[in-house]
């Protein structure tokens, strides 16, 4: 068996409660606190890869959940923002590439423009900035901002080639394959 030339200097943990923030702000140099503070970093991509697996499994139908979903933000829309309608906007999020196939097919059809385009702008914004695929685009419908970041995809494409967005923009190619 092989050493490695790795030897730990210290074994450390913060305390809970009130003392984990100046406990990490001790120990950590402030280029890396945030991150260091940031917790729930990596629930996301996470939680993505259950959801893939569930769906993948045949143990959820993504178009059905994503459709209910976006259902129960709409009637929840009106009403003051609260943790339900947060945690909902973040479920249509966990079924990354399935949202972004669910919303990607209906802006190419055309003519959103409403609530339900804003809530699907919003989880595919939220996704690809995720990979820094997103825009910085300013749009007063989901349409309006999809048609914008279509047209940008189609630019690096013209310009880098599709085996460049391929390799370096997977959701904008995803969108390409399907229109």
């Amino acid at each position: 068996m092989k050493l490695s030339p790795y030897m730990p200097h210290e074994y450390w943990q913060p305390r809970d409660g009130s003392y984990y923030k100046p406990d990490i702000e001790k120990k950590f140099p402030k280029a890396v606190l945030q991150d260091a503070l940031d917790t729930q970093k990596f629930i996301v991509g996470q939680k993505q890869s259950i959801y893939q697996q569930l769906i993948k499994g045949g143990f959820i139908n993504a178009e059905l959940m994503i459709t209910s979903v976006i259902q129960d933000i709409l009637q929840m829309a009106d009403a003051p923002s609260n943790w339900r309608l947060q945690s909902k906007q973040r479920e249509l999020i966990y079924y990354g590439d399935y949202m972004l196939t669910y919303a990607y097919t209906r802006f190419l059809e055309g003519s959103q423009t409403g609530k339900k385009a804003r809530i699907m702008e919003s989880a595919c914004r939220a996704i690809l900035k995720q990979f820094n695929e997103d825009i910085d685009f300013a749009s007063k419908t989901g349409q309006e901002w999809f048609d914008a970041y279509l047209a940008s995809i189609k630019t690096y494409q013209a310009k880098e080639g599709l085996d460049f967005v391929k390799a370096n923009m997977p959701k904008a190619y995803l969108l390409l394959m399907l229109e």
